[in-house]
């Protein structure tokens, strides 16, 4: 018991260190209650920072900033994160749980993942998947990462960009599996027609193991791997006057743990929260004006909600990145960095590794 109570305590690289000490160690390490209540013992959902990176190719290297002290010794003490930056030749298309999934190609063409630890310095390149890409086609990959039953999917949707002027019934989606290890084809008829589905960060969320995306109406999409059930969701978005100009969506979690949906239109951002999904009832928590700092108008979109520290990130169509206090109305810029076109990806400290070291 004293053994259990001091591994415990360790960092996460120590104790898989030192699974070779003993084979006690090594099996109470390796026991799935021990996991667990490392687990609940140390996640943490705040992020330590923005990973960043140009949509070119061949790919450039990654760029890092943090938002905390435990972000900023990441970034300037960790070898094997700074080693990662510098050498990865992948675009990153999702974050989730300390983990990268990445591709070759910055449109990803589905022939190839990569699954990358950078701070632990894993990493793994997953089976070749099954389904064949038509043309005019997009896929949206992104990763479900569950720290309890140690594993992962990878959740590929295909969106057709005739969808965008003539919305479509189907939807096609390849999952892959960590626990069977392999890739597998779903498709789904909506009884409700779906639009085009942009590839970018800011319009999926992962709630509880289950895929939402949000289409260029403001439908949200929302699928279940593990039942491999499908159906959409109506968003408040769709409720917004129409000819009011361009908005801006995004999903994400509220500090409670509940759906959000974010709408920008120029400096006006909208939060609202999913309070009963079989109701489908959404209530506005949030409606912010910002005051511009700039003579011209800017969009901005809502990268991560900290309601917890009350601030919002933003990443504003001039490529800086700002924050919002809630309380005081400030804006403050947190990288005053040109990352116009780059695609920005939170990401937060593995609790448990789910590439096995």
């Amino acid at each position: 018991m004293i053994v259990t109570e001091i591994l415990l305590q360790l960092p996460l690289k120590s104790l898989f260190r030192f699974k070779c000490i003993s084979k006690g160690w090594q099996s109470n390490i390796s026991d799935p209650s021990f996991a667990h209540t490392y687990i609940s013992k140390h996640k943490s959902c705040e992020s330590l920072g923005f990973l960043y990176q140009r949509p070119t190719h061949p790919p450039k290297e990654l760029n890092f900033f943090p938002f905390s002290k435990e972000g900023k010794k990441l970034s300037d003490n960790n070898p094997t994160f700074i080693e990662f930056l510098s050498s990865s030749k992948l675009h990153i298309q999702d974050s989730s749980e300390g983990l990268l999934l990445c591709t070759p190609h910055n449109h990803c063409k589905h022939e190839e993942y990569h699954l990358w630890d950078p701070i632990n310095g894993l990493r793994l390149k997953l089976p070749k998947p099954k389904y064949q890409l038509i043309d005019r086609t997009f896929v949206i990959a992104k990763l479900i990462c569950d720290l309890l039953s140690s594993s992962y999917k990878v959740v590929c949707l295909f969106s057709q960009l005739a969808s965008v002027n003539l919305p479509t019934n189907m939807i096609h989606i390849e999952t892959y599996f960590s626990n069977a290890k392999e890739w597998r084809v779903s498709h789904h008829h909506s009884a409700s027609p779906i639009g085009f589905i942009f590839p970018s960060e800011h319009n999926y969320v992962s709630l509880k193991g289950v895929s939402h995306w949000i289409d260029l109406s403001g439908n949200i999409v929302v699928y279940n791997p593990d039942k491999d059930n499908l159906r959409v969701l109506k968003s408040p978005i769709l409720s917004l006057q129409p000819g009011g100009g361009c908005h801006l969506f995004s999903l994400g979690l509220s500090e409670d743990g509940f759906l959000r949906c974010s709408a920008t239109h120029r400096s006006l951002i909208r939060v609202w929260i999913l309070e009963d999904e079989n109701l489908n009832r959404w209530s506005l928590r949030y409606q912010i004006s910002i005051k511009i700092p700039w003579e011209f108008d800017a969009y901005f979109v809502p990268c991560e909600l900290f309601m917890l520290q009350a601030k919002i990130i933003l990443k504003a169509c001039t490529g800086e990145v700002l924050c919002y206090h809630l309380k005081s109305g400030a804006l403050e810029t947190i990288e005053f960095q040109e990352i116009s076109g780059s695609k920005l990806y939170s990401f937060v400290a593995p609790t448990w590794p789910l590439l096995a070291p």
